[in-house]
């Protein structure tokens, strides 16, 4: 007897199966990204949703040990919202170093020490493999938890700024 045979045996491992299946369906499946109104060309509000720009100093508050407060998470100088993930982020989870603290060198070397970091960290000494990583790592999360800020001082902080500053200065032509 084979594997498909015995899933249908009887109704209860067909039902099981068919719950199994559907499920990993829904957990590949990608999220579609926000589609701008075809009548106004206007982005949906998620999409025009305002980043915060934190200090480091600031994130350490979103670190999972206040229950009222969410949690954050900054990988590559983005910073996620992880607040369902609060059990592996928060006070107490296996990741908790990562909560309200800079992830990115701890990710791209896949260590769990010397995360924390109390000043902006250039990654400077990181290998391309690693650079590749957390690169990696940032799009996992970008997929999974919306970004919510970005950190003060980082290459995505001074992007934040030059787009602000483009838009301003296309709103005044």
């Amino acid at each position: 007897m084979n594997v498909i045979e015995f899933a249908w045996m009887n109704p209860l491992n067909a039902g099981l199966t068919v719950a199994c299946l559907y499920l990993l369906k829904k957990l590949l499946e990608p999220t579609p990204a926000p589609v701008a109104d075809a009548a106004t060309g206007a982005a949906p509000a998620s999409a025009t949703r305002q980043l915060v720009t934190l200090a480091l100093e600031e994130l350490r508050n979103f670190d999972g040990k206040d229950p009222s407060k969410p949690v954050y998470v900054a990988v590559d100088g983005c910073i996620f919202d992880v607040s369902v993930g609060r059990n592996f982020y928060g006070a107490g989870g296996p990741y908790e170093c990562f909560g309200g603290h800079d992830a990115s060198r701890g990710l791209a070397t896949d260590s769990l020490e010397e995360v924390i970091r109390h000043d902006h960290d250039t990654l400077d000494d990181l290998s391309p493999q690693q650079l590749a990583r957390l690169q990696e790592w940032k799009q996992h999360f970008s997929l999974k938890y919306p970004q919510v800020g970005v950190v003060a001082g980082s290459e995505e902080a001074q992007k934040l700024r030059r787009e602000a500053s483009d838009s301003d200065s296309k709103k005044a032509a």
